[in-house]
């Protein structure tokens, strides 16, 4: 089923508002698997929860870290980046043969797709909770955990986050590392406000990453920008 030209709707707004109400639940998807259905393979997010704005979108790698081609593509329909980030859900030998399975009968089979990428981010998303709860006795707000795990991902594909690999394959040791080392601030703004910040940045440093990540309050529908609060 292709879902090409898909929008933010009232799941996405439903989904936007629980960031709200909940600070403090990550809500993971899969990005879907509509790519090599449709006629082009862009914009191919599946509409409803996956469109968010305050959640992880996850799409498709096979286990050579290239990009499985039916795994959707972003950007949405009104140019945010998707997916978030990847992880593996298809082998490279046999596409088709990716994640190995329980059956009812006490055998197994094997599932692929983004549906089974996006389990491995819940999965790295519960041991980021964990270490931050073990430094700072408190489970940190999902925006926090989304831009830890964006910005630690293997960047893949185009150089910087791109609307197939989005930020790159997950990578449970570093953001885990990020968090345990405080590599991260928690703040709030005001409209029109400015704030500056001061980093250290060590001498021979290759490489720096900065990422702003906040729960933004939920588009009204119909809508002609999805993107309520535009912090650069």
């Amino acid at each position: 089923r292709c879902f090409s030209n898909y929008s933010y709707n009232t799941a996405s707004v439903q989904i936007d508002q629980l960031a709200l109400d909940e600070p403090q639940i990550v809500t993971v998807f899969a990005a879907g698997n509509s790519a090599s259905a449709c006629a082009y393979d862009y914009k191919t997010i599946v509409a409803g929860f996956q469109y968010g704005k305050n959640v992880i979108t996850v799409g498709n790698l096979q286990n050579n870290e290239t990009f499985y081609p039916g795994s959707a593509k972003g950007p949405t329909n009104d140019g945010r980046l998707k997916p978030d980030v990847m992880a593996n859900g298809s082998s490279s030998f046999v596409p088709t043969l990716g994640i190995v399975l329980p059956t009812p009968t006490d055998n197994f089979t094997y599932g692929y797709g983004t549906s089974f990428a996006s389990p491995i981010i819940t999965g790295i998303v519960g041991l980021m909770q964990e270490a931050y709860l073990e430094k700072y006795s408190a489970i940190p707000l999902s925006s926090t955990v989304k831009a830890i795990l964006c910005n630690t991902a293997k960047d893949l594909g185009s150089k910087g986050p791109d609307y197939e690999y989005g930020f790159g394959k997950a990578d449970a040791y570093e953001a885990v590392k990020a968090i345990q080392n405080e590599n991260f601030i928690e703040d709030s703004i005001l409209n029109n406000e400015e704030k500056t910040y001061s980093f250290e940045i060590p001498t021979g440093t290759v490489e720096a990453k900065f990422l702003i990540t906040w729960n933004d309050v939920p588009a009204d529908l119909p809508h002609t920008k999805v993107l309520v609060n535009d912090i650069d």
